[in-house]
């Protein structure tokens, strides 16, 4: 992505990396509520969340499909001084990405 910031993920988990579980409580923009509950109907799932002209993945899933796919991981936003792991792919890519994970047998995704 051409969006990358100063404060980027590392790929390996640490104390200032957000994790589902831990938000449940927080203060959320109307974007990150949505996602989370279309997440928590299908945790199973790998989510590719439209954003503007990218699908954008969040938490656990971002490490995941970052790591699989050598995407770049950032972070957008912080909540509580913990960032949020995201990683996406141009939309008009999609297709591509989600057939690599699939031949990768890499969780079921959901568009």
């Amino acid at each position: 992505m051409n969006d990358k910031t100063d404060n980027s993920v590392a790929a390996s988990e640490n104390s200032t990396t957000l994790r589902l579980k831990d938000i449940e409580t927080m203060k959320l923009t109307p974007a990150m509520s949505q996602y989370l509950e279309i997440k928590k109907e299908h945790p199973e799932y790998l989510l590719f969340y439209r954003m503007g002209d990218f699908y954008e993945l969040f938490f656990e899933d971002a490490l995941t499909v970052s790591g699989a796919l050598g995407l770049t991981l950032t972070s957008r936003s912080k909540i509580e001084d913990k960032v949020i792991p995201m990683c996406g792919v141009p939309f008009h890519a999609c297709e591509l990405y989600l057939s690599r994970l699939i031949k990768m047998e890499i969780g079921r995704a959901h568009v």
